[in-house]
């Protein structure tokens, strides 16, 4: 592994940002695991050149992220926790402007900071193993959880969110890992849908919630507004 890679992984790179928030002015944080699209070698090779030092500053504008499904689904549950109807995500995020540069509240991040088009491991090999040092992807997660992880609890506990909102159940372990998780996560099933969250506080008092990926047709809309409504529920009680 390549000093070039290790300081650029263990940045903010893979994080496409907002306000990140303060102690004082707490924001809400969703995570997910990668960036989708896939980066290309020659991509992750440019990118090490240019490490994220400070938190990016987001979109350039609304109309950036709605043509993403993601972020939809991410307007449609915030827009839910702040006491609005999912079907009105339009509205909110036009309001709120998540994950926009120079608004407030809301910061978008990936645990891991590379994107590949698919979850196959055999997609490391050949120049990714080459540009990155690393053997396998495998070797690479294990990279991100003693390095990577680790940075991210710092950042956890310096700028402390409110809310951290995972996308990922099977990710559970790694979440729990990056954002300072000390006791067992909490699970809740919601009506006997598939929309069930695991959640938990952790060592700074963030509330931390583990949801499905927003992608996989997991989440309907209905779902969304239990969910969130009983998200906004846990953040004024932190139970």
């Amino acid at each position: 592994m390549s000093n070039e890679f290790q300081e650029w992984a263990v940045s903010f790179s893979g994080c496409d940002g907002g306000d990140i928030g303060s102690k004082e002015h707490p924001s809400i944080w969703v995570c997910g695991i990668e960036w989708g699209g896939g980066n290309t070698p020659d991509d992750i090779r440019d990118a090490m050149k240019y490490p994220e030092n400070v938190p990016p500053r987001g979109y350039r504008d609304l109309e950036e992220q709605l043509g993403y499904r993601f972020n939809q689904w991410a307007f449609k549950l915030l827009a839910a926790i702040n006491g609005q109807r999912v079907e009105d995500y339009g509205a909110f995020a036009e309001q709120a402007k998540p994950f926009v540069e120079g608004s407030r509240g809301y910061f978008k991040m990936n645990l891991f900071p590379i994107a590949f088009k698919k979850t196959d491991h055999n997609l490391f090999s050949g120049e990714f193993s080459s540009v990155t040092g690393f053997a396998s992807k495998n070797d690479y997660i294990q990279f991100c959880k003693e390095y990577r992880f680790p940075q991210i609890r710092s950042w956890a506990q310096t700028y402390v969110p409110d809310l951290v909102i995972c996308t990922g159940k099977g990710c559970k372990d790694y979440f729990s890992s990056a954002f300072g998780v000390t006791s067992t996560f909490n699970l809740e099933k919601m009506q006997d849908r598939p929309d069930h969250i695991n959640w938990a506080v952790n060592s700074w008092g963030s509330l931390i919630v583990v949801l499905p990926f927003f992608g996989n047709g997991q989440f309907s809309n209905e779902g969304a507004q239990i969910v969130g409504e009983r998200i906004a529920d846990l953040r004024k009680r932190r139970v």
